[in-house]
């Protein structure tokens, strides 16, 4: 991950785009942290919203596949939910 000079464009591609989505999630990580902030403090009232926590975990554990995969040498299967046939 380190060597960004590697001659394979598709790995440098992938490489690049890991650490522009990692730059992302750390600004929205930095955005959130203030914002909790300022409710803490009373500046700002919280907004609550609804989402889809299953959603969410699934997103999370695609990041991760790829590593799992490199580690393993094999794809990591999808688990049922429970109450999932």
């Amino acid at each position: 991950m380190r060597d960004l000079t590697s001659s394979d464009d598709a790995k440098r591609t992938e490489q690049c785009n890991i650490i522009v989505d990692e730059t992302d999630r750390l600004s929205t990580l930095v955005n959130s942290v203030m914002e909790l902030s300022k409710v803490q403090s009373g500046a700002e009232k919280p907004n609550l919203v609804d989402f889809d926590m299953g959603e969410l975990c699934f997103e999370v554990a695609g990041r991760y596949v790829h590593c799992a995969t490199k580690i393993t040498g094999s794809r990591p299967g999808r688990r049922r939910l429970p109450g999932e046939r």
